[in-house]
């Protein structure tokens, strides 16, 4: 009877000891899964930062080639005219974008240089061409407005490029600029289309 109790303990202990490793297992690797999970994330917060700075970098050139720009050879995105640097903050920021999530920020940035580019192809057909100097002061405008969204970004450029695996919104947001942001690649879109409308556009 004795030997009968000692071996259900014993069999009681043996299994009690493998669902306990099996739980310790499933624990460590849940452990594992999420820490992993954790850092791929840092990482993708660090690449988006790099990639907000890289679209303020590209959305600048264009702005300047934009002030500069007197004849439709400048607008033309074959020659590294104001299009060409447009369309490729557009490709930076979509790159972004494919992670999905917050897309009430990235959407605008990415609006904001691929409906200028949009707007602009009127201004780049056609033989070389003088354009109307009425357009080239909106180009002026446009550029500023441009200049007013990359310098908010080029402020924060010390904190964006520091790693640290933190939400690039989130910390634009606790500085107070994010809205600033977005209100000012909204306001590019909508001025760019004023400039698409107007004519005539070449002298």
């Amino acid at each position: 009877m004795i030997r009968i109790e000692v071996g259900r303990n014993m069999r009681y202990r043996i299994i009690t000891s493998f669902l306990v490793l099996a739980l310790v297992i499933s624990l460590g690797f849940s452990v594992y899964s999420y820490l992993a999970m954790v850092d791929k994330q840092k990482m993708i917060n660090d690449i988006r930062s790099e990639i907000i700075l890289e679209w303020a970098n590209e959305m600048n050139a264009a702005a300047h080639c934009l002030k500069n720009a007197t004849t439709n050879i400048d607008v033309d995105d074959e020659h590294y005219g104001v299009r060409w640097f447009l369309l490729a903050a557009f490709h930076v920021m979509e790159a972004g974008h494919q992670w999905h999530g917050e897309s009430e920020f990235y959407e605008p940035l990415m609006r904001a240089s691929l409906d200028v580019a949009g707007n602009l192809i009127p201004y780049e057909e056609g033989a070389r061409a003088r354009i109307n100097p009425i357009a080239i002061e909106m180009f002026g405008n446009l550029a500023e407005k441009i200049w007013g969204v990359t310098d908010i970004i080029f402020n924060e450029a010390h904190i964006l490029y520091t790693p640290s695996g933190v939400n690039p919104i989130q910390r634009l947001e606790e500085k107070g600029i994010l809205d600033d942001i977005v209100d000012g690649c909204t306001d590019i879109a909508n001025y760019s289309y004023q400039i698409h409308e107007f004519n005539p556009k070449f002298q």
